[in-house]
């Protein structure tokens, strides 16, 4: 599970570094100066893309997060179960 969350993000990160890089690069091409306003908008454009494996990545990021969050609450449990013994 561990692997597939860690993969999941690469991937996000992957996706939202690429398009401010390409954002940046025309930025730059015109000339322009780069401000916090700029940056910040560049970060929210890229990060709403409305690419399909874009969610699909996001929503197994997810789903692993929520498992993780169940698993370790039983393992909790569990632990607790046993030292009472």
């Amino acid at each position: 599970m561990m692997t597939i969350a860690a993969a999941g993000l690469v991937i996000l990160i992957g996706i939202v570094s690429f398009a401010a890089a390409e954002s940046l690069q025309e930025i730059f091409a015109k000339g322009g100066a780069l401000d916090v306003r700029t940056i910040v908008r560049l970060a929210v454009q890229s990060s709403q893309s409305d690419q399909f494996y874009y969610k699909v990545v996001f929503l197994c990021v997810a789903i692993c997060w929520v498992f993780s969050i169940i698993d370790a609450y039983l393992v909790g449990k569990k632990e607790e179960g046993n030292a009472g013994e």
